[in-house]
């Protein structure tokens, strides 16, 4: 692999990173209205969602 293939793959995977801090931050914020107004199925979807991008991160990482 080159220098310039390796820079790319570090980009994107940089980029996907911070694709996914921007979708859990989203999250947060809708499990905690979905938590105030007791939807527990929105809040809950919520969840599953956080917990793939939290998988997918960490397998990034």
């Amino acid at each position: 692999m080159s220098d310039m293939d390796n820079s790319i793959e570090i980009n994107e995977r940089v980029g996907r990173m911070a694709d996914i801090l921007g979708q859990l931050q989203d999250l947060k914020k809708l499990i905690l209205l979905h938590s105030e107004n007791g939807s527990n199925l929105m809040k809950e979807q919520y969840e599953y969602r956080r917990k793939k991008l939290l998988k997918e991160f960490r397998q990034i990482l």
